[in-house]
């Protein structure tokens, strides 16, 4: 039996989630569990259809980025649909795990869309089958979809949706595209949406700010354990990470 973990970090700019997702991906590798990474997708939209900061409240920029997000996250799931399908060391074990790491998810849009559009506007986006699709995959749901090769009775999605909060000493940071939302008004939306949509989530708050902490908190809530000081997985994870590298090349 293959277990996906799927952990998805969500919430405002400004809160962390790309240095934990970076952190966390190193962590994984070294502890020797194989990774797929799906890195933030908006500012790709932005700047390759023209998107600004400034029209974040319009239904055009809120759905082009959440049918982006969904087409990443189920390009991962089909890369690691192939992982598990020619890798030996993966497929010959009793059981293993592999970590589906997102860098936001398809809740993002709808939560900016909620602050500044209308609600019968917004409701087209949560009505949207994509969107509809990635709610059931935030719900450990749809995985025969998924991984069709596989089907369900060899592999199971274990979701862990994780909102990062505010933290004071972060805001203020202007790249010129990132939103200028408070961010802890942006969370209260966050909440309200997450709630809404019968999304069950852990909340990562400003009192871990230590990058290392951060980690260890998110493999804790996801049941990974710590993985740390495994010297004898260092080498395989390595190992384990350059074979499946080299397979997709």
């Amino acid at each position: 039996m293959v277990q996906i973990v799927g952990i998805f970090l969500t919430g405002a700019s400004s809160t962390g989630k790309t240095t934990l997702c970076r952190a966390l991906e190193k962590r994984l590798e070294v502890g020797g569990i194989p990774v797929v990474h799906v890195t933030e997708v908006a500012r790709t939209v932005m700047r390759t259809q023209g998107f600004t900061r400034q029209t974040v409240g319009t239904l055009a920029m809120q759905r082009a980025i959440l049918r982006a997000q969904v087409e990443a996250e189920e390009k991962a799931l089909r890369q690691i649909s192939h992982i598990i399908g020619s890798n030996e060391s993966i497929a010959d074990r009793a059981s293993a795990t592999i970590v589906l790491l997102c860098d936001r998810c398809a809740i993002d849009p709808v939560v900016y869309a909620t602050m500044k559009i209308d609600e019968s506007e917004v409701l087209s986006l949560k009505e949207d089958p994509l969107f509809q699709k990635a709610l059931l995959r935030y719900g450990g749901q749809a995985i025969e979809s998924q991984l069709p090769r596989l089907g369900a009775e060899s592999t199971t999605l274990r979701p862990i949706v994780i909102l990062t909060d505010g933290v004071k000493e972060w805001q203020g940071i202007d790249d010129g595209v990132r939103s200028l939302y408070d961010p802890f008004d942006v969370t209260r939306y966050f909440r309200h949406t997450l709630g809404q949509m019968g999304v069950k989530y852990s909340e990562l708050g400003e009192n871990i700010k230590d990058i290392d902490k951060r980690v260890d908190w998110v493999l804790e809530v996801s049941g990974l354990g710590p993985l740390k000081d495994q010297e004898q997985q260092t080498g395989r994870g390595q190992r384990m990470h350059q074979k499946v590298r080299t397979r997709h090349r």
